[in-house]
């Protein structure tokens, strides 16, 4: 996924995706989550962690008005 200029909240591989593919966003989040730990960017690792949270707040929200 790509902004013009500015920042995503999905991970990298998401760009990949065409319209009708499926993925597991969580498990995309937690690789990109592990690779910027080992890299040794924690500042982005919290917020790559804060994106995938917001994911599954907006999930198990929405999972409660089924």
């Amino acid at each position: 996924v790509e902004k013009q200029g500015g920042f995503t909240s999905l991970p990298l591989e998401a760009g990949n995706m065409g319209l009708n593919d499926r993925r597991d966003f969580i498990s995309m989040f937690k690789e990109c989550i592990e690779d910027l730990n080992k890299l040794g960017r924690f500042d982005l690792s919290l917020l790559w962690t804060k994106s995938m949270d917001a994911y599954l707040d907006l999930t198990s929200a929405n999972s409660k008005y089924k």
